[in-house]
Formats: structure tokens, C-alpha cells, sequence
């Protein structure tokens, strides 16, 4: 949204008229379980984290409608018939009205579901599928209260009328602060039937059902993780891009692995220097920071020719280098990072990145020989036999023994392969 103020002047007699009036779902106050009910169906450790399965889902589906009502609504009805202020709603509340209507069923089954465990975990089992809609919402979180956050300092007139809204509501919180909350309640389905689950004897019959509710449960919050971590490091590695001064050119940097502060001696008597390890999956890249979104290329060594050992006089300490060649002169690089558990954890990536390329290498030369295979079966005798056409001149028999081998047995570039790779089928 532009930072200019609305074209409709806002007075307080005006936020006043605005119809904040909010009609909640019947469902939220309707169904109360008592827990003399619970205890009926549930062993006595398993009716506090159900019950608070079933509460907590009741103040969920509550604020998602002040959300929409006590919010979007009014700023809709203000901010209509501006091509900027449908830009702001549908950014910001994203597809808030999508998950409002996955909660009301899911709260409306727990309610009627919640004396009957087998039946209960299969209420999350079913639900898996419709929690897929929490991609888009988690995945664009940062950028809509990035542009909330932006909007409200830069427009006094909309940041007043929000404040409004949180007033009528009765709010000790901003609006911030309840956009985050499909964000947290998705993530912790798991650790709530988790904790259902420890308590659960695991002969019983439901006990299956409500396993699998909380394998469903992990699995969707390890999508929504690793996919949202995947976006992060995207626009992250854009952002590194984007602000490097120097640096390789036309290289993939591949996608983010970690980030870590250290200090590195360049060869064997290079001074120590602060500087940034970013590990990608195709490239170690070495930077020195010159402001928040600026830095100075200082090296870096591709993953295809990388090398790794410990430094054993140095716990915290390890070295990256390269053998160096006829066109590629070696590298050589002492990094020290500022404890042996972050020394750990980046050792490890490294070797990763080092185990993945070594596998898609050999995924390439298993690629290679299979295609070479199956030219082999396509040979037929006729293509070696002379032509029955018009006389001409006869080849040598070592130019038609090499035209042969050439229909037979690809050339580098008819495999579209790089050189190492070509070097790799050889072998």
C-alpha cells in the first residue's frame, strides 16, 4: 500500500459511526465438555490436555472472527473503492477466511467427538488435508506484517482507525499480535496431542488413531517449517546477492544451508579476519559485512572441488581448501568459529553439502551409462552395411570403423555433460 494518506479524510465522529458490532459462531460457546464428562471416556491424566485441546480450540475459532470482523470488515468498508486499500486487506488477512471456516468444522467435530477417543484422533487424521491451506498463510506471515508494520507508521489516519478497532474490541493487544496467532496454532497440534498421547495406555483400542492424528499433526508442522524455511532462505540468498560487492559471476549459488559468524587465516600465513561463512548447497562463500545489507566478497570454493579437515591444535577450528590444478589454482582457508557446538553443527553441513554433490555425481554417471546402454540395443545390422544406392566412393576401413564407433558411443556433447562429469564416465 502507498504511504500517502487515504483520499478520505478520517474524524473520530466517523470511526464512531463505523458498524463494529461482531456476531460470533454459535459453535464457540455451545458444546462446553465437562470434565465429569471427559473422565467418563478418558483416562484422569488425559482429561486436562484434552479438555484444553477443546478450550483452546474455542478462543481459536474466536479470534480468528474478531479478526475478520472486529478488523478487516470496518477497514474494508473504509478503504473501499481505492486500489490500494484492496492491495493492504488482501495482503495483510491473507486467506483468513479460509481457515475461520476449516476451524469452525474442526472445533464442531472435536465437541462432538470428545467422549469417543477413537473417533477423536480421526477428527485430525481428516483434517490434515484442509491444515495444507496454512502453507500460503505461514509462508506470506512475514511479508504481511512487514507491510502492516510499514502502512500504520507511515499513515496516521489508518494507524488511528486500527486503534480504534482494538478499542472496540477490547484488545490489550495490536493487531499484530493476533495475525501471528494460525501461525502458532497450527505448530502446536503435535506437542498438544503429544502430551494426550504420554499418558494413554498404549494397549487400548484408540490408541492407533490417536497415534496417527499426532503423526498428521507432526507432519503438517514440518511442511509448513520446511517449506517456510525454504522461502526464508531464498529471500535471504537474494538478498546476499543483491548487496555483494564483488564476488563469482554467472556461479549458482544453490539453495542456503547456514550462516555463521567466524574468523579465517587465508593460506598459511594470512592474519585472522572477522568474517561471514555463508554455506550454500553448491558453493562455501567467505564475506565481510559492511552494513546491514551490504558486504565485501572475500572468497569462496565451490562444493565440486571442495575439501575439509580438522585442525586438532584448534577445538574450534577446522580448514577448507581446494588441490588446485593446471586452470584452478588451490585454495586454502582456517576458520575459527566462537564455540565447538557451532563448530559442530557447521562441520556437519559442510560434510553434507560434500555427501549430496558426491551422490548426484554418481546419480549423473548411472544417468550416462544407462542412456549409452540403450543406444547400444537401438544398433541395427543395416546401419553397417554398404549403400545399395548409386556407386560411391568407398571410405578407408579405419574412417568407416570410427563412423561406426561414433553412431554407437556419444560424444561429450551429445550427452550435455560438463567435463568433470564426462571425465567421471570415462573412468
Amino acid at each position: 500500500m502507498e504511504t500517502s494518506e487515504p483520499s478520505r479524510p478520517l474524524s473520530q465522529s466517523s470511526l464512531e459511526s463505523v458498524d463494529m458490532s461482531i456476531s460470533f459462531s454459535p459453535t464457540v460457546n455451545a458444546g462446553r465438555r465437562k470434565k465429569e464428562e471427559l473422565a467418563e471416556a478418558w483416562p484422569v491424566s488425559c482429561v486436562y490436555p484434552v479438555n484444553e485441546i477443546l478450550t483452546t480450540e474455542e478462543k481459536y475459532v474466536q479470534s480468528l472472527e474478531q479478526l475478520l470482523t472486529g478488523y478487516r470488515d470496518p477497514l474494508s468498508k473504509w478503504l473501499q473503492n481505492t486500489e490500494e486499500g484492496e492491495t493492504f486487506i488482501r495482503k495483510v488477512f491473507l486467506n483468513l477466511d479460509q481457515l475461520l471456516n476449516i476451524h469452525r468444522r474442526l472445533l464442531q467435530s472435536l465437541q462432538n467427538k470428545a467422549t469417543d477417543p477413537m473417533e477423536f484422533g480421526q477428527v485430525f487424521v481428516r483434517a490434515e488435508e484442509d491444515f495444507s491451506s496454512y502453507t500460503e498463510y505461514c509462508t506470506k506471515f512475514k511479508t504481511a506484517t512487514e507491510l502492516l508494520n510499514h502502512t500504520i507508521v507511515a499513515n496516521a489516519e489508518l494507524r488511528n482507525y486500527i486503534e480504534v478497532c482494538q478499542q472496540k474490541l477490547h484488545h490489550d493487544m495490536p493487531l499484530g499480535a493476533y495475525l501471528i496467532k494460525p501461525v502458532q496454532r497450527i505448530l502446536k497440534y503435535h506437542l498438544l496431542l503429544q502430551t494426550v498421547l504420554k499418558h494413554y495406555n498404549t494397549e487400548h483400542y484408540a490408541y492407533p488413531s490417536l497415534k496417527a492424528a499426532l503423526v498428521a499433526m507432526k507432519r503438517t508442522a514440518e511442511h509448513i517449517n520446511n517449506v517456510t524455511k525454504q522461502q526464508e532462505n531464498t529471500l535471504r540468498t537474494k538478498e546476499i546477492q543483491q548487496g555483494l560487492c564483488g564476488g563469482p559471476r554467472g556461479t549458482t549459488y544453490g539453495e542456503l544451508i547456514q550462516e555463521c559468524k567466524c574468523k579465517v587465516h587465508v593460506g598459511k600465513m594470512g592474519a585472522e579476519r572477522d568474517r561471514e561463512l555463508v554455506i550454500f548447497d553448491k558453493l562455501l562463500l567467505l564475506l565481510k559485512k559492511k552494513d546491514s545489507n551490504r558486504y565485501n566478497y572475500k572468497g569462496h570454493i565451490e562444493v565440486a572441488v571442495l575439501k575439509f579437515d580438522e585442525v586438532k591444535a584448534e577445538p574450534t577450528g577446522f580448514k577448507v581448501y581446494t588441490d588446485g590444478g593446471v586452470l584452478r589454482p588451490s585454495q586454502s582457508y582456517r576458520i575459527r568459529v566462537r564455540s565447538e557446538r557451532v563448530k559442530q553443527e557447521v562441520v556437519e553441513k559442510i560434510r553434507q553439502v560434500i555427501q549430496c554433490h558426491v551422490e548426484y555425481l554418481r546419480k549423473k554417471h548411472l544417468e550416462m551409462k544407462q542412456r549409452m546402454r540403450r543406444q547400444r540395443h537401438s544398433y541395427k545390422p543395416s546401419d553397417y552395411t554398404t549403400n545399395t544406392g548409386p556407386p560411391q566412393s568407398v571410405p578407408s576401413h579405419g574412417s568407416r570403423k570410427r563412423k561406426a564407433i561414433s553412431e554407437i558411443f556419444p560424444t561429450r556433447e551429445g550427452l550435455c555433460v560438463s567435463d568433470k562429469e564426462w571425465q567421471i564416465f570415462e573412468c
